[in-house]
């Protein structure tokens, strides 16, 4: 065990099987862990120089039950990850959780799982004792917590100077199945939750409008009325493309943030829909 400089936090190793859930090994881990708080850093982040003396700082300065903060770009990143961390950060194509992979203005004491990143995550360990990661969740285990947590009136934060540099997926394939296996798993956290958050169904609505938008090709009916949605569609994503000329002045980034918005939209609506009609993607504990 290598211990820490700080008298709210430890450190341990702990070896498990490959075939126990991401959940259930935080949960395993939470039994064995030392100190007043319990983090986990993913092992594709790099952490800033001084990220655990802010940390110590803040948790001296708020004491909060749960912190966090954003998450950036990886250094010397390739186009395709330059282009999924603009998709990441724009709310037309991530929501809310959107918040999570930009610049803070300001800390916000009243954080929620649309601002707060499993990357790096610190809860007070009575916390974690008393309220388990969902271990039939292969993803997103951290929403449902978080979601669950919510209504314990926990202070939670997300700190602008508390951030990682987060490696981001470096091609399509697993951009795609990352988006896709998230708006599965979010479809299966309203049934855990016993409920709905309406707009994050939009994307599964879109690929609804897709599929009756290709039935009606050579149909006789109003053609123009149908196309309307999906030329306003195009216009924004237009639009976006542009806006991340300011984030990344090259042709070939821009191309990939192109085709990646619609690729994004259609693979989380794909998974949020298969999330209703099939479980069998659910590790039962």
């Amino acid at each position: 065990m290598n211990s820490l400089n700080s008298k709210f936090l430890s450190s341990q190793i702990l070896q498990l099987p490959t075939s126990v859930s991401p959940a259930a090994a935080r949960n395993r881990g939470i039994k064995i862990a030392k100190g007043r708080y319990i983090g986990f850093l993913d092992d594709d982040i790099i952490l800033p120089q001084k990220y655990f003396e802010i940390l110590n700082s803040i948790l001296e300065e708020d004491h909060p039950d749960i912190l966090g903060g954003p998450e950036f770009l990886n250094p010397n990143p390739s186009s395709i990850q330059m282009a999924y961390s603009f998709c990441q950060s724009e709310p037309f194509i991530t929501g809310h959780t959107s918040k999570r992979h930009k610049y803070l203005k300001e800390k916000n004491k009243n954080a929620n799982e649309g601002d707060l990143i499993l990357c790096h995550l610190w809860f007070k360990a009575e916390i974690l004792r008393e309220n388990k990661f969902p271990e039939h969740f292969l993803r997103n285990e951290e929403n449902v917590l978080l979601d669950t947590l919510s209504q314990k009136n926990f202070c939670s934060i997300s700190h602008p100077d508390l951030f990682v540099f987060h490696f981001k997926k470096n091609n399509l394939r697993k951009v795609i199945k990352a988006n896709y296996e998230s708006g599965y798993f979010r479809m299966r956290s309203f049934f855990e939750l016993k409920k709905i958050k309406w707009i994050f169904l939009v994307p599964a609505f879109f690929v609804i409008y897709l599929l009756i938008l290709c039935a009606s090709l050579g149909l006789e009916i109003n053609q123009d009325f149908i196309l309307h949605p999906i030329r306003i569609y195009i216009i924004l994503v237009i639009l976006h493309t542009l806006k991340s000329v300011n984030s990344f002045p090259h042709w070939s980034i821009q191309l990939w943030v192109f085709f990646m918005i619609p690729l994004t939209h259609i693979s989380y609506g794909v998974g949020l829909l298969n999330g209703i009609i099939n479980t069998k993607g659910i590790r039962k504990s």
